[in-house]
């Protein structure tokens, strides 16, 4: 197991169990911090995601703050101390098409 990931929150199928009520942006803004964080670990360059939310706007911090939950607005603000770290170092975050992403679970087929 990761050093990064909670162990303590992986399921039985092997995913990580999102705080409950949360919605699938924040599970993938919690990818992204993820990510950034094993990246930063392991010197990638490069992240790539299929959220266009998250990538050119929340983990820029650019929300509509009476849309999102305190616990959301957290994580945007940790994400983007994170993501600009990474952008300084020379890293990038890339978006691809969730039906080319091979990380997706499959939704978008």
């Amino acid at each position: 197991m990761s050093d990064i990931l909670p162990g303590n929150e992986i399921n039985e199928f092997g995913k990580l169990t999102l705080p409950k009520g949360m919605t699938n942006n924040y599970g993938e803004l919690l990818a992204c911090k993820y990510a950034l964080e094993i990246a930063l670990k392991n010197g990638a360059e490069k992240i790539f995601g299929d959220s266009k939310l998250v990538i050119n706007y929340w983990s820029k911090a650019y929300v509509k703050e009476t849309e999102v939950t305190m616990e959301t607005l957290d994580l945007i603000d940790s994400v983007k101390l994170l993501r600009d770290e990474f952008e300084e170092k020379g890293g990038a975050l890339i978006h691809v098409d969730g039906r080319d992403n091979p990380a997706d679970l499959g939704f978008h087929r």
